[in-house]
């Protein structure tokens, strides 16, 4: 008698069975279908598949056992005898690990591991032969930016956000966390910082033996950006404004925390023994308390150049069992979306020894290029130590060789095997469906499709379809670089690699002048001016004012100079002239109306001390202008498998796209000082709002509750130009992106032109007076002496002037009277023409009827 060991979790494919569906499948166990296809089942008739989890393995083992009883009865074989090894007897049925591991249901043991009811698993490794112990940690919870004690609702927010957070972090290495109290809270104003005594308390099972202080500080201090917006965020919806301003938060033990100085010496004893001497006396105490720490080091971005995305939960990975050689999957890009380059890869296996790995990629899809190596690249190989059970295998990073999978939906096929049947696999949502048609895993750059498992190595034919099993899920996680191209106001979204060349500065038309060896040496400005430099100053004009009729380009009112004002003893402080730069803010999902003032000035407040917390090293930005606010209509994103698609932002109509609200904001950056050139001022606040967009976000969220324009804002959108126009027109000739218009210069030269241009108006003006006066004079002259020529030929026709010509008889009475009126028409000149030309024909008239008479 001859004994065959059967392990009970042996092969999966040992379980499926043919039938018109699974009931059927599962109740008649007709026939045995290991290779996991329809067409093994075609024998039977037209509607039969292959099935899993029918639960027909130990049916069909009864059957061989008959079969085989039968053949040695015959004669054929020896006696064989099945004797079933559970794989381990810690092993129980509930609907968590952690009730599994707490409880140790007796009356729920699986050892074979196919014993459990609906809505319950079988759980293993959870070290029910030992002893549950209950653990205690005292941690010290540091809030920056609070306001003052935290009240019993506030209480109920930080402890709900911590608990939840930490429960996560503890149930991945196995422990249950029991409670958490607040057992003491301590304010200091001029820090703003709140010092508050937590105690929690978990249970777990050793081994291994797990120190919970350390878990819990890394799970805090680690990821201490999400915890501050999550208690920011529960805040918020709750109503409650404590957490407002929340800078920080951060995690200590209270074995290592340091006690911290009072003010001033306390009249009690402290409520717990201060540490141990110092072996050297400290030094002498400052007079005055010191000012409160610098927060020079900001907090960890929103979302890192480096992202991650992960196909399985811890809890999900210890429900996988399915093993095979390797696994074949494609990736691709969202739509709209900016190429990726994949910087590392981990799997799962259970295995803890050392297992020989190979990872092989192309661009394009697997489907068609299964089973042959050519045009694939092998990427990473070599030997690793697998991590074990719950825990991903990460492909070192020396052995792998960075690929980029292209933007818009590009896709690049993956081929991971390892040199034994070791790695883990999950199946598809949908049984006998076709491969790469769902997405298992995103993130808002990366899609990761379902692929098929390979059951052999290497690359098996693929006409042999028993050794493809699909759909199957790759289980691990993919490491990439969201932003290969850096800084992304620079590149803006790149669609392929490689990056292209870009120059960080404009050229100077002429050559720069050839350094020196050695720096020059310059005089050390002074504090103040030279004093003895200064003349002193006179109390009236130095020189006598022009009274010349020229026109000057500032004319004085006064007649007489004023006396000008002493100057002080020092120069006053010059003006400071803020440098200026222009970004483009655009805001999704606003009211249809532009901000009132204080929207407006809230929103400004915000912003101000964002760009200062996030961009104080390379720049101190001043105040915020706005020089034009506009309402716009942008693409709404698209509801699909990808949480992300870049919007488009444009004035124009989006056709073929859904269309929301959205504010669009041109700023200007009124920046203090900068070690930064100009132009790249406005990059350095764009860098700043994208690499801590979720941040920003939740400023503005807080800011809705108080203002309801800004309440559903979910993207901010921001683009640096180079200058402003004074008066942009309706339909912009280019590119929407790139505004054309005047710079600080051109403004400046402008203004220049201005007094140009009013201080010539004012010459012409002056000008045309004098040319219309003169024009009056010359036609008033011309108009007179028309006059007298009109007056002359009057007096010719009434008496002519020749008639008046002297006689040379000196006796001749009439020729006295007329030298006596000529000598009159002489000397008057005409006298405004004798005063009336009518007057002169009357005179003349009677002088000659004198004549006459």
């Amino acid at each position: 008698v001859s004994l065959l060991f059967v392990n009970a979790q042996s092969d999966p494919s040992d379980d499926y069975s043919c039938g018109l569906d699974w009931v059927n499948a599962a109740n008649g166990c007709s026939k045995h279908c290991p290779s996991g296809l329809d067409n093994e089942c075609s024998d039977l008739g037209e509607g039969y598949g292959c099935y899993y989890f029918t639960g027909c393995q130990t049916r069909f083992e009864e059957l061989k056992k008959e079969q085989e009883e039968l053949a040695a009865l015959e004669g054929e074989n020896e006696e064989e005898v099945i004797v079933e090894v559970p794989p381990e007897e810690n092993q129980f049925c509930a609907p968590t690990f952690m009730e599994a591991m707490l409880t140790c249901p007796k009356d729920k043991a699986c050892p074979i591991g196919n014993e459990c009811g609906e809505g319950e698993e079988c759980f293993g490794k959870t070290n029910c032969d030992r002893e549950l112990i209950e653990v205690l940690s005292d941690m010290v919870f540091n809030l920056q930016g609070l306001p003052g004690i935290m009240e019993d609702e506030d209480l109920t927010i930080f402890k709900s956000t911590i608990f939840d957070m930490l429960q996560q972090s503890l149930s991945a290495v196995k422990i249950h966390l029991d409670t958490i109290s607040v057992t003491d809270q301590r304010y200091f104003i001029g820090d703003e910082n709140a010092e508050v005594s937590v105690l929690l308390t978990a249970k777990y099972r050793p081994p291994p033996t797990q120190k919970l202080d350390s878990i819990i500080e890394n799970s805090i201090n680690l990821q201490k950006e999400s915890v501050r917006v999550a208690i920011k965020q529960a805040g918020s919806n709750a109503k409650r404004w404590h957490f407002s301003n929340l800078e920080e938060i951060t995690a200590v033990s209270r074995e290592n925390a340091t006690n911290r100085p009072t003010v001033s010496p306390t009249g009690a004893p402290t409520f717990s023994p201060t540490a141990l001497p110092s072996s050297y006396p400290t030094a002498s105490p400052s007079e005055s308390p010191t000012a409160a720490p610098s927060d020079t080091p900001s907090s960890s971005p929103s979302r890192m150049h480096i992202q991650e995305v992960a196909t399985a939960t811890t809890q999900e990975l210890k429900s996988s069992t399915d093993g095979s050689y390797g696994v074949i999957f494609n990736m691709r890009t969202v739509i709209n979306g900016p190429v990726v380059l994949i910087t590392g890869l981990d799997f799962y296996t259970e295995s803890t020894d050392f297992v020989g790995f190979e990872l092989w990629s192309r661009l394009g899809s697997f489907k068609d290029s299964k089973g042959t190596y050519e045009g694939w690249d092998l990427i990473a190989s070599g030997v690793v130590k697998g991590a074990g059970y719950g825990r991903f295998t990460s492909i070192p990073e020396n052995s792998f060789t960075e690929v980029s999978i292209p933007g818009r939906g590009g896709e690049r096929a993956f081929y991971l095997t390892l040199n034994q049947m070791d790695l883990i696999y999950r199946a598809g949502e949908v049984e006998s469906a076709e491969s790469d048609k769902r997405v298992t895993a995103s993130s808002p750059e990366l899609e990761i499709y379902e692929g098929e498992a390979v059951l052999s190595y290497p690359f098996p034919d693929p006409t042999q379809e028993y050794l493809y099993r699909s759909p199957r899920l790759f289980v691990g996680a993919v490491q990439y670089d969201r932003l290969p191209c850096k800084p992304f106001s620079l590149y803006g979204p790149v669609i392929d690699l490689p990056c292209e060349e870009i120059p960080t500065m404009d050229p100077t038309e002429r050559p720069t002048k050839r350094p020196t060896p050695q720096p020059i040496a310059t005089e050390k400005p002074t504090v103040y001016p030279d004093l003895t430099s200064m003349e002193s100053p006179t109390m009236s004009p130095l020189f006598t004012p022009s009274l010349s009729t020229s026109v000057t380009f500032t004319p004085t009112i006064s007649a007489s100079p004023t006396l000008s004002v002493s100057p002080t003893l020092y120069p006053t402080a010059s003006p400071v002239t803020p440098i200026r730069a222009y970004i483009v803010v655009t805001l999704r999902r606003t009211l249809n109306r532009n901000m009132s003032a204080g929207e407006k000035k809230g929103f400004f407040d915000m912003f101000v001390a964002f760009l200062r917390k996030h961009s104080k090293v390379a720049m101190m930005v001043e105040s915020i202008d706005l020089w034009k606010e506009e309402q716009v209509k942008v693409a709404a994103p698209i509801e699909s498998n990808a949480t992300y698609v870049t919007p488009v932002v444009s004035t124009r109509s989006i056709e073929g796209l859904q269309t929301v609200q959205a504010t669009k904001l041109t700023l200007v950056l009124k920046i203090s000082s900068t070690t930064l050139p100009q132009n790249l001022l406005g990059n350095m606040a764009v860098v700043a709002m994208e690499e801590n967009q979720e941040e920003l976000l939740t400023e503005i969220s807080v800011l809705g509750e108080l203002y309801q324009f800004f309440e559903n804002v979910d993207q901010v959108v921001s683009f640096s130009v180079s200058s402003v126009t004074e008066a942009p027109v309706a339909s912009p000739a280019g590119n929407e992106s790139i505004y054309q218009g005047l710079s600080d210069r051109s403004i400046i030269e402008e203004s220049s032109a201005r007094v140009g241009v009013v201080t010539g108006v004012t010459v012409a003006i002056v000008w045309l007076f004098l040319a219309s006066f003169s024009i009056f004079y010359i036609i008033k002259v011309r108009s007179k002496m028309k006059d007298r020529k009109i007056t002359s030929e009057a007096i010719e026709k009434i008496h002519p002037l020749k008639d008046l010509e002297t006689s040379s008889d000196p006796d001749d009475e009439e020729n006295g009277f007329r030298q006596s009126l000529r000598s009159s028409l002489s000397r008057s000149g005409g006298q405004r023409e004798l005063n009336m030309r009518g007057s002169l024909r009357d005179s003349l008239r009677r002088s000659n009827g004198q004549s006459n008479l």
